[in-house]
């Protein structure tokens, strides 16, 4: 069977492959996160079928309806798409996973039920509602997907930064000013209505191209997530917090477990009979580490450092120093000393011994 009449009109077959030649060319770079990479290729997935549905209809055959419908949902895919870009954190939330979920299904019962049994949706309250429903949230996910990029947009962001989330703006209000309050809302007759499949296909074409080159950059720029401030830090730490982490500092430092070879923290709750997670949470609130690999190096240069000063080690190797104090090798050791003290250890005994 020949493709759509509008589709024959600007020669659809040929802008599509070249279309998918160059988002193939330039999705070759991996994701920058899972999150960005799975919501892009569901993005990338929809707007690809609603272009092959809206370009060939009925020839596509039995294909024609689960294509369509596919391709019916783009518009929620892309806000999750907007908002894996532009935020820093990899937890999507539940509540924006239910509504695409919710918005996909409803596009898809009313897409089967057009091709399946076509004027029933007219004589059907229930299908009216799940029509509504569905019109409502994919112009919801619209407005949000532009709203992600609105949030945190500021002067201290890097000026690179500040020009894709322009881009992305203007290019998204630009593509459903035209393709859905334009094109779409078009009387019939006119040269919008005429042309309104046209119009759509060609900015599904580069809305794709456009978050395929979005997420190529942010592979090479990505978000950082902000420190807390200390006083945020403390708010967070709470009495149970302050309560384990006592028992986490006379835990490490009795029989100088801290000293310990490989020493991990899921070791420390064990011994602590405490979940992994709260001690965590008492490492990095109540105890202000970054980690639980800083907190037991911070312990183990403190050692060095007394041993190092010692008459008692003179003749001890600094390698075997790092050894005892539960460093594996010397250059995670010199690292670590040279970064808490700003001094090598040769350096720091000899200046001891000067003194």
């Amino acid at each position: 069977m020949a493709v759509t009449e509008t589709s024959a009109k600007f020669g659809a077959p040929a802008i599509i492959a070249r279309a998918a030649k160059l988002i193939g060319a330039l999705s070759r770079s991996a994701p920058p996160t899972p999150s960005v990479g799975l919501c892009w290729a569901l993005f990338a997935t929809s707007a690809f079928c609603f272009v092959i549905s809206s370009s060939f209809g009925g020839a596509l055959g039995p294909a024609a309806t689960p294509v369509a419908a596919c391709g019916a949902a783009a518009c929620g895919w892309s806000w999750l798409f907007a908002r894996a870009l532009f935020r820093a954190r990899e937890d999507m939330g539940v509540w924006p996973i239910i509504m695409v979920a919710a918005l996909a299904a409803a596009a898809a019962v009313i897409t089967f039920v057009d091709a399946l049994a076509p004027g029933l949706e007219a004589s059907s309250p229930a299908l009216r509602i799940i029509d509504n429903g569905q019109k409502l949230l994919g112009s919801a996910a619209l407005l949000l997907a532009i709203s992600e990029a609105l949030q945190g947009f500021s002067n201290a962001l890097p000026r690179r930064e500040k020009r894709l989330r322009a881009f992305f703006i203007t290019g998204y209000a630009a593509m459903v000013a035209i393709a859905v309050l334009w094109a779409n809302q078009s009387a019939e007759g006119t040269l919008a209505a005429q042309w309104s499949d046209a119009v759509k296909i060609i900015c599904a074409t580069a809305a794709l191209i456009g978050a395929t080159v979005a997420m190529r950059y942010r592979a090479t720029h990505p978000l950082k997530r902000a420190a807390p401030s200390g006083r945020a830090a403390r708010r967070t730490a709470t009495a149970d917090d302050h309560a384990l982490s006592t028992k986490i500092m006379q835990t490490l430092t009795r029989d100088d477990l801290f000293a310990t070879p490989d020493l991990s923290v899921a070791q420390l709750a064990r011994r602590l009979n405490a979940p992994e997670y709260k001690v965590t949470q008492a490492i990095t609130g109540a105890l202000g580490a970054r980690n639980f690999n800083q907190l037991v190096n911070t312990l183990r240069i403190e050692r060095a450092k007394q041993m190092l000063a010692d008459p008692a080690f003179a003749d001890q190797s600094i390698f075997a120093i790092a050894l005892d104090c539960g460093f594996s090798s010397i250059g995670p050791f010199n690292r670590a000393f040279k970064q808490r003290t700003r001094s090598t250890p040769s350096a720091f005994r000899a200046a001891e011994r000067r003194s």
